[in-house]
């Protein structure tokens, strides 16, 4: 049995990797076809796995859930790779309630005061010294003034690296992340964090989604100017989260203390998310292109051991910048002419054409 626990805490670094996740499979999107696999694999080796092999601090224990429909051939080689972190743990996902803990609940040995839990995607990385800094910060805030019922963490500075092989760039392009909602700048998935009281709550990180996280911790002038339904949600948390407001109190109108939030942060980047054609956030890799880099080896990602010989692999076997462009074109076209709601068919067709448009020009910059 895998354990991490330490004292009175036990962390989870959670990676879905490639799983269905109870959904169908649709528009010929299917994460077991092998040639998905294969990349994905490539990808793994390069990337999310020796971020995990060269964390600075090891006491977690790694869990990766997996399709149970998952090859052998292919469970055998996930098995042999991530032999290397002492704690790893192969999770069959069979339609788990994965918002809360009681499917780690197995996981868990001894006593535990707090569970933690991590998103690490398993085509991201972190950076080498992340979980080090992660528990680094709970320490401190248990000494200032105790842990609460739950704190939320998300990494403040983030790279994108747009993996595609070009003439001018065998190794693609880093960015950095700026994607905003309307609430404001929000974390990526990867190192989004929850820590919970354990066994008084029942909440794991997938029960808050990333790009919202803003809307948590809005102050009640922000929350004023929200409709009814965000107001609502933020209504929800704060009641689920404890902190910021009575259950029982009928105002929508509740934020949740700041002090129930922190921003990972350092002298260089907590996380890396890559761009590449079998993600499903494929957009990513067309935006941003005034502000790309090339990348030229281990300098353009510092505190990030990325394994370039895998790196060489993947780009060898990844389709070019073209088939990129076809896919995205496609994917665009698709989901302007599904916005029916108070749309015509010409005004679809036009802002199809618009944002053809847009990813054109991105797409240019790739060659």
């Amino acid at each position: 049995m895998a354990s991490a626990s330490r004292g009175s805490l036990c962390h989870f670094v959670i990676t879905k990797f490639n799983y269905r996740g109870g959904s169908k499979v649709s528009r010929g999107w299917d994460p077991l076809a092998p040639a998905i696999l294969a990349r994905r694999f490539d990808v793994f080796e390069a990337t999310c796995l020796p971020s995990i092999l060269r964390q600075t601090r090891n006491d977690f224990v790694w869990v990766l859930i997996v399709d149970e429909m998952l090859p052998p051939a292919y469970r055998s080689r996930l098995e042999q790779l991530v032999a290397g972190h002492a704690h790893t743990v192969l999770h069959c996902y069979s339609n788990d309630d994965i918002a809360s803990l009681g499917w780690l609940a197995p996981y868990i040995q001894g006593s535990v005061d707090y569970v933690l839990t991590t998103v690490l995607d398993d085509d991201d990385m972190l950076s080498a010294g992340f979980v080090e800094s992660l528990r680094r910060h709970l320490q401190d805030v248990q000494s200032e003034r105790g842990l609460p019922l739950h704190l939320l963490m998300g990494c403040q500075h983030t790279l994108q690296w747009d993996l595609v092989a070009t003439r001018r760039a065998p190794f693609g392009y880093v960015k950095p992340w700026e994607r905003r909602s309307p609430a404001g700048r929000f974390p990526v998935s990867t190192g989004f964090s929850l820590l919970s009281k354990y066994p008084e709550t029942d909440l794991s990180i997938f029960r808050f989604w990333h790009h919202l996280a803003p809307l948590y911790f809005a102050d009640d002038e922000a929350i004023e100017k929200m409709g009814d339904e965000a107001r609502a949600y933020v209504k929800q948390v704060a009641t689920q989260l404890s902190v910021g407001g009575d259950p029982a109190d009928n105002d929508p109108v509740v934020g949740v203390s700041e002090s129930a939030y922190h921003w990972i942060s350092g002298d260089t980047a907590q996380a890396l998310v890559v761009n590449h054609g079998t993600n499903k956030q494929i957009m990513r890799l067309f935006e941003g292109s005034e502000h790309r880099v090339k990348v030229d080896g281990p300098a353009s990602f510092p505190g990030f051991p990325v394994d370039f010989s895998a790196v060489a692999r993947f780009t060898g076997r990844h389709p070019r910048w073209w088939s990129h462009l076809l896919r995205q074109l496609g994917q665009v076209v698709w989901l302007e002419l599904r916005k029916k709601k108070g749309r015509s068919l010409p005004t679809r067709l036009w802002h199809a054409l618009v944002r053809v448009a847009a990813v054109c020009r991105n797409v240019i910059q790739l060659r």
